[in-house]
């Protein structure tokens, strides 16, 4: 048996035992002058349990009776992993430095031991972050959890991984709405080739600490990495787990982001698929956005199921049912059903309004109330973003692509034309054929194809002449080039 030591730096000092498994989970109460060795020393944790409130007494007794167990509790020996935690009204300047200063005043103990400093750290956590690098960076047994990230992440990793992420940040330059930022980022993550790893360590392929770096790389790393500058570029995101609707291939994941671009219009909960899209043997991709910002109903035909799919299409009456009746119309076995998918909808009314919209175990709304909100997640998430938004975005952003590196990324308005023909982005501009048979029918027809369209669209507004403008500076530019290098 070990012990997993919590220690939390405070002004109190007592001690609490949460569990007797395997592992034994230990909370220590201490102040950050104190040595540890002397904390743990026996006389010290009778001296803290008398501290502690009744309740926990009653517990530590019950351990303390067992004399196998009660050896684990005072040997120090046996602890493999800290966990330190600081009050929550400190700043993370502060927090790093009360630990830090516990670290060093406990370096002989500690030493060989995981110190973990942080159980969900976000990349997006900046000031938290580099409050943190900066003063526990060089400790050689520091680690947090890091979103993304299956295993404990040592502090010069999590520095590596950061500096990584914010290079590609950097390289989303020149545009400046979401919708733009997002779709710089997705030409920026899909420029991979997908690639399995043949190692039997899953993280391999998946986690950011090695797909950052290697070749590897599978659909949660794809997923990963966009989450994670999405994040920084200030877009709402998050990972997305699918399972198989007929469990005959495994899963997949892709991102879900919230967008709200007052530039275009835009305002809607979004999928992207960069696995899906992403580089193959050439740089062809950059020709489609298929998978890129889709709403909720373009995936939902696919092979593949996400939990939002359940709550929008299943649970409604259910929902109602509960705020109606509470949890007495409810039977036992329907309870657990019950909370999972309220918290799941909490989880997307925070990640769209910053805040739940339903409480447990008493509903704190009516139901009036309720389906006001979900009839607004649910027009969210069919905000189908129209072509002529799309276009407008991606002439954008592929100039300023294309002004890094004019080999590669197509631009002009017969690359853009190509491009809306391998998206599935749907005009509402129409044809002055399909506006004369609306008016004769009086109801939306579309008789062109994409590409036909498209000419239409061209030539009506004029779309693109900049690009057209561009390309020619560009080509004789190079054509002054190479005659200077025959002189």
């Amino acid at each position: 048996m070990k012990v997993k030591l919590n220690v939390f730096l405070s002004s109190q000092e007592f001690i609490v035992i949460n569990d007797i498994t395997p592992i034994i989970d230990l909370n220590l109460y201490m102040r950050k002058d104190q040595l540890y060795k002397d904390v743990i020393k026996k006389q010290n944790i009778r001296k803290l349990i008398s501290l502690t409130s009744k309740e926990q007494k009653e517990e530590i007794n019950k351990i303390k009776a067992t004399p196998m167990e009660k050896k684990y509790i005072f040997n120090p020996g046996l602890i493999y992993e800290f966990s330190i935690y600081v009050d929550d009204n400190k700043t993370d300047e502060e927090k790093y430095e009360i630990i830090r200063c516990f670290i060093d005043n406990n370096k002989k103990a500690l030493n060989g031991k995981q110190i973990i400093v942080e159980k969900s750290l976000l990349i997006s956590d900046n000031r938290k972050i580099e409050s943190l690098l900066n003063n526990l960076y060089g400790y050689n047994n520091v680690y947090v959890t890091l979103d993304g990230e299956d295993n404990l992440i040592h502090l010069s990793k999590l520095k590596r991984i950061v500096n990584k992420i914010d290079a590609l940040v950097s390289k989303v330059n020149g545009v400046t709405s979401p919708f733009e930022k997002a779709m710089y980022a997705y030409d920026l993550v899909r420029d991979r080739t997908y690639k399995k790893s043949t190692s039997k360590d899953l993280s391999v392929s998946r986690s950011l600490s090695h797909v950052l770096f290697e070749d590897e790389i599978v659909c949660l790393g794809f997923a990963n990495i966009y989450n994670c500058v999405l994040q920084k570029l200030g877009i709402k995101s998050e990972v997305c787990y699918l399972e198989s609707a007929t469990y005959s291939k495994p899963g997949h994941v892709r991102n879900i982001m919230y967008i709200k671009d007052n530039k275009y219009g835009i305002e809607g909960v979004y999928f992207s698929d960069p696995t899906f899209d992403s580089k193959r043997n050439d740089n062809y991709f950059l020709y489609s956005y298929k998978y890129f910002c889709k709403p909720y109903d373009f995936f939902k035909e696919e092979d593949y199921i996400n939990e939002y799919e359940w709550l929008f299409d299943d649970f409604e009456e259910l929902f109602n049912k509960y705020i109606e009746s509470g949890l007495s119309s409810f039977e036992i076995t329907d309870l657990k059903m019950l909370s999972h998918y309220l918290s799941l909808l909490n989880k997307l009314a925070i990640f769209i309004d910053n805040k739940g919209i339903v409480k447990f175990p008493n509903p704190g709304t009516t139901k009036d109330e309720f389906n006001k909100k979900i009839e607004k997640y649910r027009s969210l998430f069919n905000a189908s973003i129209s072509a002529e938004k799309f276009l407008k975005a991606l002439e954008i952003v592929r100039k300023q692509e294309y002004l890094s590196n004019p080999q590669k990324y197509p631009y002009g308005v017969s690359s853009f034309g190509e491009i809306f023909c391998h998206s599935n982005f749907k005009f509402d501009y129409m044809t002055k054929e399909e506006k004369l048979l609306s008016a004769i029918f009086d109801e939306r027809r579309e008789i062109s194809s994409p590409s036909k369209k498209f000419c239409s669209y061209v030539d009506d507004t004029g779309f693109a002449k900049e690009s057209e403008e561009i390309r020619l500076v560009n080509v004789l530019k190079n054509l002054i080039s190479k005659k200077k290098g025959k002189y």
